[in-house]
């Protein structure tokens, strides 16, 4: 998982399926559509059946000095923060 401070960051899936996952749930973004993971939304996207398949992410609305920053799930849910 990651997150970015200021940046949202868009998913537009060429071909091939792209799994997102966040805190919230998974969800499976089909060739044609889009995924937008908001400032701070921790999130984890991946190809599970295809690594072939082409994605193409978008990042947009802050510097390239929003980096990636790490999120650890089990460490928000047991208390010990991100």
């Amino acid at each position: 998982y990651h997150y970015h401070q200021r940046r949202e960051e868009l998913f537009y899936v060429l071909a091939g399926t792209l799994h997102v996952e966040t805190p919230d749930g998974e969800y499976v973004v089909e060739r044609g559509e889009v995924f937008v993971a908001e400032p701070d939304s921790p999130h984890r996207a991946y190809n599970p059946d295809d690594a072939a398949a082409s994605v193409t992410v978008l990042g947009t609305g802050a510097p390239k000095s929003d980096i990636a920053r790490p999120y650890d799930p089990e460490a928000e849910r047991d208390g010990s923060g991100a």
